[in-house]
């Protein structure tokens, strides 16, 4: 048979209850005697779906190896020739980096047994799964089996808002250290030898003390309230046992990039005085603001000013609609041993989640839209978080509002969202999702209403 628009041919062999196609003949020309059967967790996903794609990682690692082997090649070559205008206490650094990269591809490619994509139809909804399976007793097989997931919520701390997306993690950081641990050590024996850079060796020992002490986090974006005066996102993060190492990498780092973009700067305006700098500028200012009796640094990202460019002014205005006037900021603030991260929020959106913090309730996950979703994935996760499209939607619409644009839909409140889990199995990484019928006959609906509309208000097909 030949498809249309592809003018080779593909076979279509009979093996009894099933149809085999293929565009090479002799591989459905006879049905197999034995037929493959998917072992350890990817085999028991693989009873549960309506459709399944299954890729027998450890059959095609080793063709990968060799061209990773050689693309590495390949790419220290080109850091040899791009190096002349790196300095040579840096070089050795970069290297290791690389390095470090392609061993990471290189472990990944040597431990992955198998890995499957799988999707369920069911009354409730859409159910997705993601599953990469290591070797058991490898070394990401035995670090895989070594992270505990758990059956607690993830947004315990989290406010009772309007959300786009929120979500939390939770997890021993000891696996997790022995990983980033092993990944870095290779570049910070390097860094240890730079001489007259000891504030950046400090940094790389203090993300390190971070990730070692992290022991869980939950993060919000909250809906905007009032688009046109406030950013469309904003969002807080807050890191649980980790604030003093967090607060000590965020000011090495402001600090540290904040004279990397001054250099920049500078050395653009020397050598093309005429151009104008392609680089904006980084602000840090300690103490900036104060929430509840919390005091906050802020790192603000300034775009460079150029009046006369219009591409420019679009740039600077967008980056006020998606970011409030204030453009893209951060604060940062250590609270009782934890760390809090916020991007363009207002004072009224800090002192919520804050308020929210102190008092470690778990309104979210009592939701009953949110809690029908949550019954659909995984109880035991490292990691989850609530993608609320009806909300994404509406901020669409309120975005096109203010643009003069009118869309004549309204979809009903509290609509179940797309729920996203990680977690572990055995030696197995998985990924699930759940996306809600209810939600899926809504929006479809919804979508409709606008063809229609945009149709003169019949005829409209989807």
């Amino acid at each position: 048979m030949t498809f249309p628009g592809n003018s080779r041919p593909s076979f279509l062999g009979d093996w009894g209850d099933y149809a085999a196609l293929s565009e090479v003949q002799n591989l459905v020309a006879t049905k197999p005697q034995q037929t493959l059967k998917p072992q350890g967790v990817v085999g028991k996903d693989s009873r549960d779906q309506d459709l399944f794609l299954y890729v027998n990682l450890s059959q095609i690692s080793p063709d990968l190896q060799v061209a990773l082997d050689q693309r590495l090649a390949r790419e220290k070559n080109k850091l040899d020739e791009e190096f002349e205008g790196v300095p040579e206490k840096w070089r050795p650094v970069i290297r290791a980096t690389v390095n470090q990269v392609f061993n990471v591809a290189k472990s990944f490619l040597r431990d992955a047994d198998t890995a499957s994509i799988g999707i369920n139809i069911s009354d409730a909804g859409i159910n997705f799964s993601v599953i990469n399976e290591f070797k058991p007793q490898s070394y990401l097989g035995n670090a895989v089996a070594s992270v505990k997931g758990t059956e607690k919520s993830l947004t315990t701390g989290l406010p009772n808002i309007k959300y786009l997306t929120f979500g939390g993690f939770s997890t021993d950081p000891g696996p997790i250290a022995k990983i980033v641990d092993d990944l870095t050590r290779p570049i910070l024996e390097e860094l240890d030898k730079v001489e007259g850079e000891e504030k950046a060796k400090a940094l790389a020992q203090s993300l390190m003390s971070s990730i070692r002490s992290t022991k869980s986090s939950v993060v919000g974006v909250p809906s905007p309230t009032k688009i046109g005066q406030e950013g469309i996102f904003q969002s807080v993060t807050i890191y649980r046992g980790s604030g003093k190492d967090l607060k000590s990498t965020l000011d090495l780092g402001g600090e540290l990039m904040a004279n990397l973009f001054k250099d920049i700067r500078a050395r653009h305006a020397q050598d093309n005085p005429d151009t104008p700098v392609p680089l904006g500028d980084l602000i840090v200012t300690p103490n900036a603001r104060t929430v509840d009796g919390v005091t906050f640094d802020s790192l603000k990202m300034v775009p460079p000013q150029n009046p006369d460019d219009p591409a420019a002014m679009q740039m600077e205005m967008m980056m006020s609609l998606f970011y409030g006037s204030e453009g893209l900021n951060y604060s940062y603030a250590e609270v009782n041993g934890d760390f809090i991260w916020a991007q363009s929020a207002s004072d009224e959106t800090l002192s919520k989640f804050m308020t929210s913090l102190k008092a470690g309730q778990d309104p979210l996950s009592q939701l009953d839209h949110i809690k029908v979703v949550a019954a659909e994935l995984p109880k035991v996760r490292v990691y989850e978080s609530f993608i609320m499209l009806d909300e994404f939607i509406n901020t669409g619409i309120g975005v096109a509002g203010t643009f003069g644009m009118q869309v004549p839909v309204q979809l009903p409140p509290n609509l179940p969202p797309l729920g996203i889990s990680l977690g572990v199995d055995g030696s197995a990484i998985r990924i699930n999702a759940h996306l809600p019928r209810k939600t899926i006959q809504q929006i479809t609906s919804a979508a409709m209403q606008v063809m229609m509309q945009m149709q003169g208000g019949g005829g409209g097909q989807l």
